[in-house]
């Protein structure tokens, strides 16, 4: 059995139910669920208004969060960067919630998982490879911004990872043709449908 860590991004709070908002959340969410039924799975997650520092759900999955992630003054940040048209993105800058990657670092110390699976925030991974240096990491990319930043700011960040894993086979050759050096670890793994809300058409679609 691994002991595996997946981390939120530090904008999205994590429910214990399938009540998830977003759809980095919901993807992240199933994911961990399905990986719980035979491995410890722990979820990092900001805390909203009234959720436990501490919770674990029905669906297997640990939930540890974050308190004092100021995510409104983060957000108005991220907001004026693109007002003023900044070079690097606030989002995508080491400043980037830089108190919440800490926070998940420390706890990754203690935890000690074999494996840490992020989403979207290259910039949390050297902090947390440094803190489990042993662990595989793993960047889950929900979209194609990654493949708009300067490849010398995101080397530094990718050089300890594993794999990286995408959403598309758009955003995977886009990827692999910014950065062919990491070309071989990039792979698509598509976010599937919940067959409980939704059912093939029984006839195709006329265009």
């Amino acid at each position: 059995m691994a002991r595996i860590a997946f981390v939120s991004q530090p904008r999205d709070a994590v429910a214990a139910t399938d009540a998830q908002t977003g759809s980095v959340t919901i993807v992240m969410w199933e994911l961990a669920k399905r990986v719980a039924a035979n491995h410890d799975v722990v979820v990092f997650a900001p805390r909203a208004r009234g959720q436990a520092l501490e919770e674990v759900s029905r669906a297997g999955p640990r939930i540890r969060r974050m308190p004092g992630t100021l995510r409104l003054i983060h957000k108005a940040m991220d907001l004026g960067s693109g007002l003023f048209g900044l070079t690097t993105p606030y989002f995508a800058s080491p400043s980037f919630f830089r108190g919440y990657g800490l926070s998940v670092a420390r706890w990754l110390e203690r935890e000690r998982p074999d494996i840490v699976h992020v989403q979207n925030c290259t910039q949390f991974l050297p902090l947390f490879h440094r803190a489990v240096s042993n662990a595989r990491l793993f960047l889950h990319v929900h979209d194609e911004f990654l493949s708009l930043l300067p490849e010398s700011i995101v080397r530094p960040r990718l050089k300890n990872v594993t794999a990286v894993v995408t959403c598309s086979d758009f955003v995977t050759q886009r990827l692999q043709a910014r950065l062919p050096w990491l070309a071989g670890h990039i792979h698509t793994v598509g976010n599937g449908v919940d067959t409980g809300y939704f059912e093939a058409a029984e006839r195709p679609i006329e265009p």
